[in-house]
């Protein structure tokens, strides 16, 4: 491995530390601190400039803090920028010049041309959405934010990534698996803020989301790297004390913050990939452990169990609670049809609200979003941009099913369970994944972590051979 627990654990400390120092020094000196706060990281980067590899690793891991803690830098109206957008940028800027790894290919010559085709059409529908709609619209500033962050920054992201995941794949995955830890640290502080009761998480849960605005958002992150971490737990690392605690110790904690996000759509994920993760003789024994964690957690905390009782069967468990936005979610869908209908091209990023106003039964009712991942696309940048997207998922899961078959490829076999999987969720909620991006804040680490799963997807070949 080129990079070590050590580094890892070395730069989440300090990044943590400098978070606390962020946070205090806005509580006790508001906005006059704001220089001060982004001086530290600029400083860094200039000392360690030639390590631009390692300070996108470093971005990877700590992708749920930044989201986390996303305070507003910049504001112009409702076009807000973030620190996860400067240290975005600053990355893109830094990979271009970073001679030490050579120049940023675009040839992708690894990814077949049906994916790139298909990508240049949602980017293409997109624009043209956006060009379409742009007067349309009464508020244009969060429009093109929601495209800029859901869009634009994606690109910039792919760009980074094209650099490095040849010669560094398997150190990807590591910080992909690794951020894991950014969500336990952002997890423990929101838990201990209301208090470590099942209830309190309960009434919480759309408030809380370990480090992605809202439990839905973390929900879709874990459907995406909960089978890429099996992967990695059984054949990612040798035989190694310290790597072994480290990735057990992630694997734990996203089953048991899957868990927490009391999410049906997480748990419905949750029950296909264990039988799909099962199928794999090679993973047997491992899933055999995780079945056996998950029993062990239900027994210990039976509360759970009929709090999920509840949210499946609507059976009277306790204090009936209800969720106000699964009761619009079925008129959301027809509202969004109709949408899609009158303007086949898209409403423009965040065109659905204002459609909703028009249109739905409940216009005061903030909705958002359709809440079904390929409608609000459709809704979004067009029916174009929707199907394309749908067949670029579906054109990974085919190719990773059929190479597992020919060639019992067992990581390309995970990544197509995590592509399977985001589609399953996608098809019955969205939340704030539409647009690709998040609806209230820049909130759009889970695309980050599709990007690079789908980059992960790609290369599986080369890792095959590299581990072999």
């Amino acid at each position: 491995m080129n990079i070590t627990i050590k580094y890892l654990a070395l730069g989440f400390l300090c990044l943590l530390l400098y978070i606390i120092f962020s946070i205090v020094s806005l509580k006790m000196f508001g906005n006059y601190s704001i220089p001060l706060i982004y001086s530290i990281p600029f400083a860094l980067i200039i000392i360690i400039k030639y390590e631009v590899r390692k300070l996108f690793y470093l971005f990877i891991i700590i992708l749920p803090i930044l989201q986390h803690y996303n305070f507003v830098a910049i504001e112009i109206g409702d076009f807000i920028i973030t620190p996860s957008s400067i240290y975005l940028i600053i990355l893109f800027m830094l990979a271009i010049y970073d001679n030490k790894e050579g120049k940023i290919s675009l040839s992708y010559k690894s990814i077949p041309n049906n994916s790139i085709i298909l990508l240049i059409i949602i980017i293409v529908s997109s624009i043209v959405s956006q060009l379409i709609n742009y007067n349309s619209i009464h508020n244009n500033t969060k429009q093109l934010l929601l495209f800029y962050t859901g869009i634009v920054e994606s690109l910039l992201f792919i760009i980074i990534i094209n650099k490095y995941y040849n010669k560094y794949l398997n150190d990807i995955i590591l910080c992909v698996i690794l951020s894991v830890l950014s969500s336990v640290v952002v997890a423990f502080i929101e838990i201990q803020s209301i208090g470590f009761s099942l209830l309190n998480i309960y009434m919480n849960r759309v408030a809380i989301g370990f480090g992605y605005h809202n439990t839905n958002l973390f929900g879709i992150v874990s459907a995406l790297l909960i089978p890429l971490t099996i992967y990695y737990y059984r054949f990612g690392y040798k035989i190694n004390y310290t790597f072994s605690v480290v990735i057990t110790l992630c694997l734990v904690s996203l089953f048991c913050l899957s868990l927490l996000t009391l999410n049906r759509g997480t748990i419905l994920v949750l029950v296909f990939q264990i039988v799909m993760m099962w199928i794999p003789k090679q993973l047997r024994k491992t899933m055999s452990v995780v079945i056996f964690s998950i029993c062990l957690v239900g027994i210990y905390n039976y509360d759970l169990i009929l709090i999920y009782a509840d949210r499946f069967s609507g059976v009277e468990v306790g204090e009936k609670i209800t969720d106000p936005s699964a009761l619009y979610r079925l008129e959301a869908w027809k509202v969004g049809f109709e949408s899609i209908i009158s303007n086949p091209f898209g409403l423009g990023a965040g065109g659905f609200q204002q459609y909703w106003e028009n249109n739905g039964i409940d216009p005061t009712f903030f909705l958002g979003t359709p809440h079904q991942l390929f409608l609000s696309i459709a809704v979004d940048y067009g029916v174009l941009s929707a199907i394309s997207f749908l067949f670029l998922l579906i054109i990974m899961i085919w190719n990773g099913f059929n190479q597992f078959i020919r060639k019992n490829n067992i990581l390309l076999y995970t990544t197509s369970i995590s592509f399977l999987s985001y589609l399953i969720y996608g098809m019955i909620t969205d939340g704030e994944l539409s647009h690709l991006s998040g609806s209230v804040y820049p909130n759009n680490a889970f695309t980050f972590f599709l990007i690079l799963i789908i980059f992960i997807h790609y290369g599986s070949n080369k890792i095959k051979n590299q581990n072999s």
